[in-house]
C-alpha cells in the first residue's frame, strides 16, 4: 500500500554556540555558531522525504521576519508541499543553546511564543490541508484543543504524536482516544502516566492500557521498546555513542526512520523499525546539523556494517 505523510506543528530555527576553550563564567570566549532548520514536526518530515519519493507535505505557522523565508526556504529545498499561510505579525520561533568543548549544554534559550497561535482554528485548516495523507505526524507545539480537532478529523488516516518535551505532554493526556501511535522517550511517558519510577517496558504497556494502541518509547542509552495493544513487546539496544555528541534532533531522525520503516520499508514490523531508528539515530548523532541529510541508503549500509 502506498502511503503519504503529513507532519503537523513546530518549525523554528535551531541555533548551537560552541566555545572554543573551557568556560569561565562572566568572561568573554572564542567559540563558533551553527545554524541550523528546528522543529519536532519539520525534521520529522525533511527525514521521511529524504528516505524515500514518497509525498510529505507540512502544516504549521510562519512570522512575518527573515527568519521566517529562511526556514520556508529550507523545508521547500527538502521537497515538503508547504501549507499555504498568512506570514503572523510575529517573530519566528527560535531555539538558542551554548555548549561546552565537551557539548554540554551551558544554557538554552527557547523563544516559541508564535507556536501558541496553533489553535482550533488553525487545525481546522491544517487538518484540510493534510486530509489526502495517510499517516499524520502530529509534534506536541499545539494545545490541546489543536490536538483534539486533528484527531476528529483524521478520518482513516493513522495519527502518531511526537512528543517534544515532558512539558508539553498535556495535550497528549486530553486527547489519548484519538492517538494511534505516540513516539516519546521514558521522562516524556512518566509525565503522562503521572508515574515518575515506572521502567520503560512497564511505561509502555500502561500507556496501552489506557487506550494507546502503539506506544515507542526511547530511554536514552538503554532499550527503547515498542508495545502495540494485544501483541509482544519488542525493544532494541541502541548503539554507544561518544559522551561528546550533540544530542539535539536524534529523537526526531528516531521518529522518522520508526515511521518509515513500519510503514512502507518493512510495514508493521516493530522489531524493524526499532533497529533502523536506532541506527538513524546513531548516525544523526554524528552529523554537526540537527537535521542532517541521511538517506536510507546511509541506514542501510550503516546497519549491515553493524551486524
Amino acid at each position: 500500500m502506498a502511503h503519504s505523510f503529513c507532519a503537523f506543528g513546530g518549525a523554528h530555527i535551531d541555533r548551537i554556540g560552541m566555545f572554543d576553550t573551557a568556560f569561565h563564567l562572566g568572561q568573554s570566549h572564542p567559540g563558533h555558531w551553527h545554524q541550523n532548520l528546528g522543529g519536532v514536526a519539520a525534521n520529522v518530515a525533511c527525514h521521511l522525504q529524504r528516505f524515500s519519493d514518497a509525498s510529505v507535505s507540512f502544516a504549521g505557522l510562519f512570522g512575518d521576519d527573515d527568519a521566517a523565508q529562511w526556514i520556508q526556504s529550507e523545508l521547500n529545498q527538502c521537497g515538503l508541499q508547504l501549507m499555504p499561510n498568512q506570514p503572523l505579525q510575529a517573530a519566528s520561533p527560535s531555539y538558542t543553546a551554548i555548549h561546552q568543548q565537551d557539548g554540554a549544554v551551558i544554557a538554552g534559550l527557547s523563544d516559541m511564543v508564535l507556536y501558541r497561535q496553533m489553535d482550533a482554528d488553525w487545525a481546522q485548516k491544517a487538518a484540510q490541508f493534510g486530509k489526502a495523507s495517510s499517516i499524520w505526524v502530529v509534534d506536541t507545539n499545539m494545545s490541546g484543543a489543536a490536538l483534539q480537532i486533528l484527531g476528529e478529523m483524521k478520518g482513516q488516516s493513522s495519527l502518531y504524536i511526537v512528543a517534544v518535551s515532558p512539558a508539553k505532554m498535556q495535550p497528549v493526556v486530553q486527547n489519548i482516544q484519538h492517538i494511534d501511535g505516540l513516539i516519546c522517550n521514558l521522562a516524556e511517558a512518566r509525565e503522562l502516566l503521572g508515574q515518575q519510577s515506572v521502567n520503560v517496558a512497564d511505561a509502555a504497556r500502561a500507556l496501552n492500557q489506557l487506550g494507546l494502541a502503539h506506544a515507542i518509547i526511547t530511554d536514552g542509552a538503554n532499550p527503547c521498546v515498542s508495545s502495540k495493544t494485544d501483541e509482544e513487546l519488542q525493544s532494541a539496544q541502541p548503539n554507544p555513542i561518544d559522551s561528546s555528541a550533540h544530542l539535539t534532533g536524534a529523537g526526531d531522525a528516531f521518529a522518522a526512520a520508526f515511521l518509515h520503516s513500519y510503514f512502507m520499508a518493512h510495514p508493521q514490523n516493530c522489531q524493524f523499525a526499532l533497529s533502523h531508528a536506532v541506527n538513524c539515530a546513531t548516525l544523526a548523532l554524528q552529523q554537526p546539523q540537527t537535521c542532517p541529510a541521511l538517506s536510507w541508503q546511509d541506514i542501510r549500509e550503516f546497519q549491515a556494517s553493524n551486524e
